[in-house]
């Protein structure tokens, strides 16, 4: 399978985008990509049901999810959510901004891209391909 990154390079790339990410995501898009693209087709054919209704309605046919007597756990290790507030990436004040060091250091959760987002600078066999790489390591 050939996969190509194209664009320009940046700072620390090549500590997610490892050949095994890399290999990772062309098998996704392999397994999944047909799927994805109905989805996608799915999804506009959607918007155009709204935009034409000019209103946005919940479907029927998800009544009994919505009226069902369900929850989710919470996920590990994020029950606590609470969120500290780290200051400005760059602090003209001459502010020193940092994570607290007393306690357990938190649990960072950043959200993956989307798949219903293409990746231009990701090409799976010469198709655009998503991108979507795990995004955070949970450390003791």
């Amino acid at each position: 399978m050939d996969v190509r990154v194209e664009g320009p390079p940046v700072e620390r790339g090549e500590e997610v985008l490892t050949p095994a990410a890399l290999e990772f995501v062309a098998d996704l898009q392999t397994r999944f990509g047909a799927h994805r693209d109905a989805l996608l087709a799915a999804r506009a054919a959607r918007r155009a049901e709204i935009a034409a209704a000019r209103s946005i309605d919940v479907r029927e046919e998800t009544a009994d999810v919505r009226s069902g007597d369900w929850q989710v756990p919470p996920p590990p290790g994020l029950v606590d959510r609470r969120v500290e507030i780290t200051g400005p990436t760059d602090a003209p004040d001459g502010k020193d901004y940092r994570l607290r060091e007393d306690g357990d250091l938190p649990t960072i959760g950043p959200r993956p891209r989307g798949w219903h987002l293409p990746e231009r600078h990701l090409l799976v066999d010469e198709f655009r391909d998503f991108l979507t790489l795990p995004a955070y390591e949970l450390v003791d």
